[in-house]
Order: structure tokens, then sequence, then C-alpha cells
């Protein structure tokens, strides 16, 4: 049994809010108060979603826009103020479970309306509403931006959006209001480098305004909001980048005023089936959702409009594609849809957090096997376990070795615990300790099965987890006593292992090995 599958029985909280969903966590900067809002997501197992503020720290600037790394964990954050060159900037680092741990304070050229990079996380784009113009800055190994290797300024304001590309070699800007217009590139993803298309617009019709471009994850599909249109714009993508438009979608009653009103955010399902984007009803009371179903073909058919709280600026979805989350701009709450089978939102949670947020993402919780220590008392418990288990690869040992499992999570042997304990220790850091103590705790049963499991100490390298397969059932397993659980033998043995502890924080993460199953390399804690 691999250390980390004792790590993935701790690190699943043994809760109804846990079972069958991974947690994830928000990050949205706040404008007003010069804040970054970490919020942590539980999903639960009715299909609804607890939210709790996790941290709340300050930035020292005005950030209204996000992005995260694609390989790194690092948030990029900026927003506008200060003169050229000196625009405030940030890039936070995350801890391993996705918390705060510091930030660097960075400049930048110009204001920002939006943050993205490319798809190898090489590149940093901004685009800025004031003045339009396009910066493009590399990143150095540590993921900090330096001097900007492109800016491109059409003179043109009321930029709003730069996304690449799927293929990494196309880049797209939209320009709303009187600036309109849907600007095309060609992107060196080796230089940095932006080369503009001919023809250079894609000239979206007037009165549309694109604002906000997704990609459809498998078909050449590019959808815009449309700000001053009040709808969605689908456009084809050729494979020489150029765009050619397909839809321009109306979702207004009959008869209903644009007046007032104006088109935000928009995300896309990772199965490409839904699209949501945000309606925002400054002078009038019709703020919604607008739910579209993509067909075959990859244009779009309007589902209908749900009702949202005031000012629906940022959208985005959970890491898994099961829940819409929007920020309310003047309404200052977080609030959770569930997405069903059909497209349909079902509001699910909603939290108060600071008003004029107009920006977040979401990243999903890598948990610490200390933070929530699980209380596995019968194979009810250890179904639920399995079922949750993204590593496709631990599904079948995780059953098969369930006796075990359940048998050294109901007694423990101190004598046969303190040998293991001494071997695993020296290669375990603090933060693994737990997963030490509760690997002991399951081969120090008088179980047959338990005794056959022997500790061998590779070196550690990184661990890349399969895909999930239907879960085996543990049903027929033995009942445990309801009266004994790791966490209670881990609170016995924490005494004997705190002085190693103590000594070894910095080293990797060790395994247990079940005969006839070859484990994977596991990942080195920090």
């Amino acid at each position: 049994m691999k250390l980390t599958l004792i790590t993935i029985l701790l690190g699943f909280g043994m809760s109804a809010a846990s079972f069958g969903a991974d947690a994830f966590r928000v990050y949205a900067p706040c404008s007003k108060t010069q804040t970054l809002w970490i919020v942590n997501a539980v999903p639960k197992v009715d299909g609804g979603l607890e939210l709790n503020v996790a941290e709340k720290r300050n930035l020292g600037f005005h950030g209204r826009v996000i992005a995260t790394h694609p390989k790194k964990p690092l948030l990029y954050v900026a927003g506008g103020g200060e003169e050229r060159g000196k625009v405030p900037g940030a890039v936070v680092a995350l801890t391993r479970d996705g918390g705060y741990a510091s930030h660097q304070r960075v400049d930048l050229n110009d204001d920002a309306a939006y943050l993205s990079l490319d798809r190898n996380g090489t590149f940093l784009f901004t685009v800025s509403y004031g003045n339009g113009r396009l910066n493009v800055y590399r990143l150095g190994e540590d993921g900090l931006p330096g001097k900007a290797v492109a800016t491109v300024d059409e003179g043109k304001k009321q930029a709003h959006c730069v996304l690449i590309s799927p293929d990494n070699q196309f880049l797209y800007i939209p320009y709303v209001k009187s600036n309109l217009a849907l600007l095309q590139y060609r992107f060196d993803a080796s230089t940095g480098a932006v080369t503009p298309l001919d023809p250079h617009n894609a000239n979206p019709p007037q009165g549309t305004g694109p604002r906000h471009l997704v990609y459809h994850p498998t078909l050449p599909m590019v959808y815009f909001t449309n700000e001053q249109g009040i709808g969605l714009s689908t456009y084809q993508r050729s494979p020489n980048g150029q765009l050619a438009l397909r839809q321009d979608i109306a979702i207004l009653p009959e008869g209903m005023s644009k007046d007032g009103l104006s088109a935000s955010d928009l995300e896309i399902t990772p199965d490409g089936k839904f699209i949501f984007a945000g309606l925002r009803g400054h002078s009038q009371d019709f703020d919604r959702i607008a739910r579209y179903r993509v067909r075959e073909d990859g244009q779009a058919e309007l589902l209908g409009l749900t009702t949202a709280d005031k000012i629906p600026w940022g959208l985005t979805l959970s890491p898994d594609g099961n829940y819409l989350l929007v920020s309310a701009y003047n309404g200052a709450t977080l609030t959770a849809y569930r997405i069903t089978t059909q497209g349909d939102l079902e509001k699910v949670a909603s939290l108060p957090w600071d008003a004029q947020i107009s920006d977040l993402l979401t990243l999903p919780t890598n948990q610490d096997p200390t933070l929530d220590l699980p209380r596995i008392r019968s194979p009810t418990d250890l179904d639920a376990v399995i079922a949750a288990t993204p590593d496709a690869a631990l599904k079948k040992p995780l059953a098969e070795h369930a006796n075990a499992i359940l048998a050294g999570a109901s007694r423990s042997n101190r004598r046969r615990c303190r040998p293991l304990v001494a071997r695993i220790s020296p290669v375990v850091p603090a933060k693994g300790s737990a997963a030490a103590a509760a690997a002991c705790i399951a081969a120090s049963t008088s179980s047959s099965d338990a005794r056959q499991i022997p500790v061998r100490l590779p070196p550690a390298t990184s661990h890349t987890s399969g895909q999930t397969r239907a879960r085996p059932s543990v049903t027929s397993r033995p009942t445990v006593p309801s009266t004994v659980s790791i966490t209670d033998t881990l609170r016995r043995v924490w005494p004997s292992l705190m002085p190693l502890i103590r000594e070894r924080t910095q080293k990797p993460l060790s395994f247990i090995h079940i005969p006839g199953f070859e484990p994977q390399p596991i990942a080195t804690a920090t």
C-alpha cells in the first residue's frame, strides 16, 4: 500500500460534505479593498456546496483581474493606476494546498482589463481598456514577468480581452462601443512576437460589442459575449486563424430596451455542452445569467435566463465543471450554481464578500492529510473514499486490501508500530507525519493481510494519477467497531512521532508497498 493511498484516506474528510466530489478554492481580487479573497468550496453529496472564507490578504493596490499559471502554483493579479511602466501588479505564490504563501509586486506597462497566459506558461498577456494596448511579458523560471517583449498599440481604446487559441498560435482582442473591432494576430510561442493577420479585423456586426471570449474544447469555434448587443456571437476559426461569424444571438424578451444593460463575462463547460454568460442591469432591474446549449455543429441555442444578484460581473467554473460561480459587483456576493445535465442552473450557495469584485478563478484543493483526519469506521466510509479517489491505479488495491485498512482503523499494536515508524519517519516531512502514522496503524493490525504489507523506501519523484474508473464495491466487508478510528490511534502514537518530526522536515515522502501492485512515484511534500 503506497503512502499516498493512506494519504488519500486521510485527505478526504469523512463528512457528507466531501464524499464523491473534490473540494476547490475560489480566488478573487477586490479593487475597492485592495485585497485577495480566498474561499473554500466543498461539494456536498446532495449536489450542494459549502462556501467559507479561508483568507483575505492585503495586496496594497487596486487589483481587478486575475489569472493562473498553467504549470506553477502562481496567481497573477493586475489593475490600474500609476504612470505608464509603473502600473502595479502582483505574482502570488500558493502553498501546496492552495493557500496564500507570499506575493511579489511587479511593475506593468499599462492598466489591465484582462490578464491571461499562453498555453506553455512562458508569456503573460495584458490588454488595457484605457488605451487599448496589448503587452506581452516573458516569464522567468520563477514565474515573474520581465520587460515586455512586445507591445501593440492600434490607436484604439476599450480593448476588453486577450486569450490565446488552444493551439497556442493565435490571439484575438475584441474592442467595444465606439472602437468596435475584433483584431486577429499570429503569436510566436518562442519569441513572444505578435503579427497581425490579413485581414486584421474580423469586422463584428455594428452594435454587437464583443467583450469576452471562450474556445470550444474540441471544435474550431469561438464564442463572444456581446456587451452592447446583449447576446452571444459564434465564430468559426479556420486553420490560418481567421474568424468567420456564424451566429449573432439576441437574448432579450421581444420589445425590451437595451438601455442600461450590458453583457459581462462568459464560461463554457469542459465538455463543450453549455455556455453561461452574465447580463448586467445597470439601470434596469434585470440581472441575469444567460444559458446556452452548444449543438453538435458548434452553434449555440439559448436555453433561458437565470436571475442573478446585482451586476453579475465575473463568472468562473469549478475545476470539474459541475458548478458555476458568479461575483455580483454591486450585490457584494459570491453565488454558486449547480449545473444540471440539461444546462439549468440551481442556486446552491451564496457568500457575502466585498463589492467591486469583477474577476475570479478556481483551482482544485490539494488536501493536506494533517488538516482533516477522517474517521474510517465502516465499509461504507471506505466505499466513499474509493469513490472519491481520482487515481484509478489505487482503486483496485484499496478494495483488495480493505480488510487490512478497516482492521488497522479498529486497533493499534504499538509494539509493532514503533519499528515501522522508525523506518518511515526519517524520510517523511512534518506535513506527511500523519500519513506515516496512519501507515503504521494500517500495518499494525493482527490481520494476516495487513502483516504482509512490507515497507519500501525508494527515491521519490513526481506522482501522476491515472483516469478514474468505476469503483469496486466493498459493502460485503465485515463491520468495524465504531468506537475506534485512525484518528483515535493516531492520537496515541503522536507523542512518539514528534521528536522525529521536529528533526526531519524537508525530505521526500516514502510509501508502503503492496506485493503484486507496483506503486507510482510520490511527489515531494512542501
